[in-house]
């Protein structure tokens, strides 16, 4: 009897420790303040998704795997300031995971961070990259907090300094710019971290991004040596 019970113990631990391992998304709250709005998707455990960003409806999409759907958040819709829309659901093709689609306003920039076993999206606006209507504002995403993080950009006619600004903040780099930059640029890329994503922007734009000491600078690409001229002492009377 006594064997019984330890094994009956044993197998009750088990069955607990398994029912414990699985991935449960627990709950979204929006927090809004004066600059900014915060998205804190809560889990039992820490789980880092998979970002990607549709442009052209400025989806932010945050894949979940092997991860399930607190049944409080089932066929409920979030929206904010700075959110149009936001929902969780169960991907009919994967039913074994869960994905989180944010559509993000118009003229804003969002970064993705993990704190314990919470995913934060931070989504603030940026004037700068507010245009007429009739054109699309950018968007630049990185899906973590480490300037060594992944980054996507998507931008659509959309001004190009305060996107390499923010990216060269990101990275921790001091940057020097030319005189003149493009002043609008359409270009969608993913590059391994926010430095690499300014070489790929650089070299789209056709300038140079090279590193001086300290300093990194994006300038014009030198087309040819610069020629040296001797003339002799007659030449010269």
């Amino acid at each position: 009897m006594f064997y019984f019970i330890v094994l009956l113990s044993a197998l009750s631990w088990r069955l607990a420790s398994a029912g414990s391992s699985v991935q449960i998304l627990e709950n979204v709250r929006i927090e809004e303040r004066d600059a900014d709005t915060e998205i804190v998707i809560s889990l039992n455990a820490a789980k880092r998704p998979a970002a990607s960003f549709v442009g052209a409806n400025r989806c932010l999409i945050l894949d979940f795997s092997q991860t399930k759907i607190g049944q409080s958040l089932v066929k409920k819709a979030y929206a904010s300031r700075d959110l149009c829309l936001g929902y969780i659901v169960a991907p009919s093709q994967r039913p074994d995971d869960v994905r989180a689609c944010l559509y993000i306003r118009p003229g804003c920039l969002a970064t993705l961070r993990y704190q314990n076993s919470d995913v934060i999206v931070r989504i603030s606006e940026k004037t700068a990259l507010v245009v007429p209507n009739l054109i699309e504002p950018g968007f630049l995403l990185s899906p973590a907090e480490e300037k060594y993080a992944p980054t996507v950009i998507s931008l659509h006619a959309a001004p190009l300094l305060p996107v390499i600004e923010e990216l060269a903040k990101l990275a921790g780099i001091e940057l020097e710019l030319p005189g003149s930059l493009p002043s609008k640029i359409s270009v969608e890329l993913q590059a391994a971290s926010p430095l690499d994503a300014l070489k790929e922007l650089s070299k789209i734009c056709g300038l140079e991004f090279v590193r001086r000491g300290p300093v990194w600078f994006i300038e014009s690409h030198v087309s040819e040596k610069p020629r040296i001229y001797a003339y002799s002492g007659d030449l010269l009377q």
